[in-house]
């Protein structure tokens, strides 16, 4: 039984592990697209880096305040191309980190429940109140 628990920790330990290497690779592919984008903006619309980075973010959490817009068709192409790319990217990442936060939240209380007072089953209670009946029957018989 102490073997099976030790195998669960393991791959919990794991789980863990790999959540928190997919989230960083995520980061990493999105630090990534902000950097690629910020470049190719300030290339093709001769913006500051400042500007082609608010260009980038705002285009990347779907915000679009408009008052930054591409001006050529080139930059047009890229950018439909970009937010495709770049949304799915930003989205799933916001998914992971969701569900990276979730899973560890009910790996600690699954802990808490195996490391807490064990609970009984309801045939154990019956069984006992079946006992404790039988037990003041026969001393009422004496």
């Amino acid at each position: 039984m102490d073997d099976k628990n030790n195998k669960s920790n393991k791959s919990e330990k794991y789980a863990v592990v790999d959540k928190t290497t997919k989230v960083f690779k995520i980061f990493t592919v999105f630090a990534v697209l902000l950097l690629f984008g910020t470049c190719v903006y300030h290339v093709l619309e001769g913006w500051s880096y400042v500007t082609a980075f608010y260009f980038t973010v705002s285009t990347l959490t779907t915000v679009g305040y408009g008052d930054v817009y591409v001006h050529t068709d080139e930059s047009r192409l890229f950018t439909a191309f970009y937010i495709l790319a770049g949304t799915s990217v930003f989205f799933y990442g916001l998914f992971l980190v969701g569900e990276h936060v979730i899973e560890d939240r009910i790996i600690k209380l699954e802990r808490s429940i195996r490391s807490g007072p064990r609970v009984r089953t309801q045939d154990e209670v019956l069984k006992d109140i079946l006992n404790n009946y039988n037990k003041s029957y026969k001393d009422k018989l004496k």
